[in-house]
């Protein structure tokens, strides 16, 4: 299936978003101009914070990733992680390169 890079995109970190939710939920919304009140915002970022969820529903066997910055690297094999890459690297280039 080709990849389509017509239509709004956002790029951002995961540290990001951990380091200020609010601020990078508000920029998101505001580059794909999607209207928004600050309180579903600040209450959707509380609501899905993974420090508020039980440690039974995020991590291996789950859904829902550790949290943890970085912690991608230790999980795939070398193999896995280039995979990833070489997958990846086209798409990103076509969208922000």
């Amino acid at each position: 299936m080709p990849c389509r890079s017509e239509g709004r995109k956002v790029l951002f970190r995961y540290e990001d978003l951990k380091a200020d939710t609010l601020g990078t939920m508000r920029r998101i919304y505001s580059a794909l101009e999607i209207a928004v009140e600050e309180g579903q915002l600040a209450g959707a970022g509380n609501k899905h914070a993974l420090e508020s969820m039980p440690n039974d529903r995020k991590g291996l066997g789950t859904i829902r990733r550790r949290g943890i910055s970085g912690g991608w690297r230790g999980d795939p094999t070398p193999e896995q992680a280039k995979m990833v890459e070489r997958i990846t690297a086209p798409i990103l280039g076509e969208f922000y390169g």
